[in-house]
């Protein structure tokens, strides 16, 4: 692992925080803007011993639960983390 490095995750859950949460080699990967059950390519932005945190890079398979945000601003101003995620979910 390190940080620029793009890997292939199964995403299978969330922190407190929203993030989607991965696993490989054996370490926690927090992926801004993933949701469960999708499979993604995220890029590694911080690299720790036992984790680490990327960046949602593309999604491969898509969760039933992704909506298309309603803000033309979600993703650039930051106000919002949760905005692609339907109300269900």
């Amino acid at each position: 692992m390190e940080v620029g490095k793009t890997v292939k995750l199964e995403i299978d859950g969330y922190d407190m925080n929203g993030f989607g949460v991965g696993h490989i080699d054996g370490k926690i990967v927090f992926v801004e803007g993933a949701m469960d059950k999708e499979i993604v390519i995220a890029e590694y932005t911080n690299v720790l011993k036992k984790y680490a945190f990327a960046k949602l890079v593309r999604v491969l398979s898509s969760s039933n639960d992704r909506i298309e945000a309603v803000c033309p601003y979600y993703g650039v101003c930051g106000g919002c983390d949760l905005m692609h995620m339907s109300y269900d979910c």
